[in-house]
């Protein structure tokens, strides 16, 4: 099974900080059936504050700012790398990788999809050197002040977070072919939230950064070989 959000109020939390404040790189994957590519901006995930809070990071399938597209945004000590993707079809699940990288000199959001490298443009293009955040992980909404907005609509599964690595295109592609986080990269431990959907709060499994389920419903989850 996987987590269903309806884009008006649906979302999760970590419940405690995802640190990546050692990493100036890390690697996010996930399975996504979009639901709505209209309305200003439509959040996947969140970490940190996206208001000018130092280090924060936001993958947003939708954003009619910058003529709805699909934005791999960070905040750092430099200002905001924002570049721009074609957005992904609704109604199907897609396998989402998003490279983080603050060693790269203009665009430090490379975004797979389904296991293909996506090209876009730069709408700004600071170039942040400093690490990370600990922040919470939010997921299907943003999150200012405690506010949570911006919420995304459709359905996520597998999510996971690669600190301080930078995925091969041979990694990306055992995750696409449907390889739980856990057996891609032996010896790293990856921040690991299944979204199956059956536990309230929603385990995490590296962590314990269990996260509580705010309106999210049990819909069908991929099909994920698991380690035994």
């Amino acid at each position: 099974m996987s987590r269903s959000f309806n884009g008006s109020s649906d979302f999760l939390v970590s419940s405690i900080n995802v640190d990546l404040s050692a990493v100036k790189i890390f690697s996010v994957s996930f399975w996504l059936n979009w639901g709505d590519n209209t309305g200003t901006i439509r959040s996947a995930v969140q970490q940190g504050s996206n208001s000018g809070v130092d280090s924060s990071c936001l993958i947003a399938p939708q954003d009619s700012f910058v003529g709805n597209k699909f934005i791999v945004y960070n905040q750092g000590n430099a200002g905001a790398n924002i570049p721009a993707y074609p957005q992904i079809s609704t109604g199907s699940y897609h396998h989402i990788c998003c490279i983080y990288d603050r060693n790269q000199p203009v665009n430090q959001g490379t975004l797979f999809v389904d296991a293909s490298v996506i090209t876009g443009n730069m709408i700004q293009q600071d170039v942040n050197t400093n690490n990370f955040t600990d922040d919470l992980l939010f997921f299907m909404c943003s999150s200012t002040a405690g506010v949570q907005s911006l919420f995304g609509q459709g359905l996520m599964a597998e999510f996971s977070i690669f600190p301080g690595v930078r995925l091969s295109t041979d990694e990306i592609n055992i995750l696409f072919m449907g390889v739980s986080p856990y057996l891609v990269k032996p010896g790293v431990h990856p921040w690991y939230w299944p979204l199956i959907g059956v536990t309230s709060p929603e385990t995490e499994y590296s962590y314990a950064a269990n996260a509580t389920v705010n309106g999210a419903t049990q819909s069908p989850h991929i099909r994920v070989y698991y380690p035994e």
